[in-house]
């Protein structure tokens, strides 16, 4: 059965094909606008899946955007991806679980399922999570900040004379004001992650997993023994979909 896999966040849509392997990862900026429009230009041209199953942490009016169009043009209904206490080797950390994000668990997943070993997944986007993954899959906590980007737009946005964002050079203290505002705001992100590694229970054996728009960028800069997994949600979502009933 060829499943649609399909991953939305704060500023993207990313999905992929599932039939026994993951294929054709594609993924387009959103910005919570023109949708319709976006999934016509995007998903016209592909084969009629038999299910569809996604992760979203999107505004409810997106994702019936998402229902609609799929429901006009395809004649199918999604399945949304559910956060629960314990799935696939995993146990959540969180006492109400409606709190806890779909792509974090969905990313969870796929790194207990990969790696079978403590890791920590840092999911660089608009918003930075973190999660700590302990032995047996025991999900230990997790933080959530702003994104490289969406550090530095908050500075543009409420403060006079700051300019509009660039990647960072590095860490180092900088002479022009641009610069500053981008190595400042990676090394708030990079020092984060590394003390997250350092002071969690299970630093001496953890892997640290970076994926999301911006892993590049952190991985760039973080000293921290890490890999780049671009496609942990999706993953993720593979796992749960095979199991469906």
């Amino acid at each position: 059965m060829m499943q649609l896999l399909v991953d939305i966040g704060n500023s993207r849509i990313k999905w992929a094909l599932l039939d026994q392997n993951l294929t054709e990862h594609c993924s387009v900026a959103h910005n919570q606008k023109d949708i319709s429009a976006l999934l016509a230009e995007n998903w016209s041209a592909l084969a009629i899946p038999e299910q569809i199953i996604v992760s979203s942490v999107a505004a409810s009016s997106l994702n019936k955007t998402l229902d609609d169009w799929i429901s006009h043009n395809w004649k199918l209904k999604p399945v949304y991806a559910q956060v629960s206490c314990s799935a696939f080797g995993v146990q959540n950390a969180y006492s109400d679980i409606s709190e806890y994000g779909i792509d974090r668990w969905m990313a969870l997943i796929a790194a207990w399922k990969k790696y079978q070993s403590p890791v920590c997944v840092v999911d660089c986007g608009t918003a930075v999570t973190i999660d700590v993954l302990g032995e047996n899959g025991i999900h230990i906590g997790g933080l959530i900040v702003p994104g490289l980007n969406t550090m530095q737009q908050s500075l543009f946005k409420q403060t006079s004379g700051i300019p509009e964002s660039i990647d960072p050079a590095g860490v180092d203290l900088a002479i022009n004001t641009r610069q500053a505002v981008a190595n400042g705001c990676a090394l708030a992100l990079v020092s984060l992650v590394e003390h997250v590694i350092n002071t969690s229970e299970v630093n001496e054996n953890i892997m640290c997993l970076l994926t999301g728009g911006e892993a590049d960028l952190i991985s760039d800069l973080l000293k921290a023994r890490h890999s780049i997994e671009p496609h942990l949600v999706l993953e993720g979502l593979a796992i749960y979909a095979a199991n469906l009933e």
